[in-house]
């Protein structure tokens, strides 16, 4: 079907000896003048008592404006449990970016995709297992999220929500690491940012088996912690730039943890604002104002 302006333009070409309709829809103003006016002459048997102009105006579609973003909130959980269960945060708004991370204290259990989300990363390390998801909110979201797993696990699972000015935010890249080793410093990657107004989302998890006190860079504000209890125990700490990142490669962010741990995993998730009013079709706008016209 189409639409107001070409179809106005066909008529305009027939009329006027466009010899096609693109020709016509091209430019930004199009008058009907004389041209058509005797076309209108010559198919009566009257005489043209008064003329008329018609202009079709086609507006170009609006350049794109870059988002801001900004942190709707951030829930967590942490226990021993299959179903691994956390509420969404409140005040939900549909097209809000949800990022979902979740870390257990083994690699024998299997952790299932939750419905509805995409997966991001995977990382297994020594005796622990990470993964890192996203959505976008619809109308309705509330409640809880529950991933399971195969068996029981101690774990830490937090979600955060972010908003974009423009409700077109998504995640554009994501990075995960995990180390073995001894360490009082655990590093979340470096991971590309595409778009302008980006934020960086970072994400730390440890496992021992004693309490762990987190410390994160001036870089990076905190958003929530959880942590199980007990031997083999895991806890985590998430948190964001809260300010864009410049584009291209954001460095990566190690937080504090004492005492030493013997093994962790970390995420970066790159959470872009996108582009509002950017590669819309364009919307026909013209205006039609005819004298009277009368025939004897």
């Amino acid at each position: 079907q189409l639409s107001p302006s070409r179809a106005l333009c066909r008529l305009l070409a027939a009329a006027d000896g466009r010899t096609t309709v693109a020709a016509c829809a091209a430019e930004v103003e199009v008058e009907l003048t004389d041209s058509i006016l005797d076309e209108l002459d010559s198919s009566s048997d009257g005489e043209l008592v008064d003329s008329t102009t018609r202009t079709a105006v086609e507006t170009a579609p609006p350049s794109g404006n870059t988002g801001t973003l900004s942190v709707v909130g951030t829930t967590s959980s942490a226990g021993n449990r299959s179903n691994q269960t956390t509420p969404l945060p409140s005040g939900l708004q549909p097209g809000d970016t949800l990022v979902m991370f979740l870390t257990t204290n083994n690699t024998t259990t299997t952790i299932n995709n939750p419905s509805g989300w995409t997966l991001l990363e995977t990382r297994d390390g020594n005796g622990m297992r990470g993964r890192a998801w996203t959505r976008t909110a619809v109308p309705g979201d509330a409640g809880n999220v529950v991933v399971t797993t195969s068996g029981a696990a101690k774990s830490a699972m937090t979600i955060s929500a972010y908003r974009s000015s423009v409700r077109d935010s998504r995640v554009t890249a994501s990075a995960s690491a995990a180390v073995n080793t001894s360490a009082t410093s655990v590093t979340a990657p470096s991971v590309a940012v595409a778009d302008a107004n980006s934020w960086l989302v970072s994400a730390f998890a440890e496992k021992s088996s004693t309490t762990s006190t987190w410390t994160l860079p001036g870089t990076v504000a905190s958003r929530s912690t959880a942590a199980s209890t007990g031997s083999g125990k895991v806890s985590a700490i998430v948190g964001d730039s809260n300010a864009p990142v410049a584009q291209g490669t954001a460095p990566s962010r190690s937080a504090t943890v004492a005492p030493a741990v013997s093994r962790n995993i970390s995420f970066s998730v790159a959470v872009s604002p996108g582009v509002g009013g950017g590669n819309r079709p364009p919307t026909a706008d013209f205006t039609l104002n005819c004298v009277t016209l009368t025939c004897d």
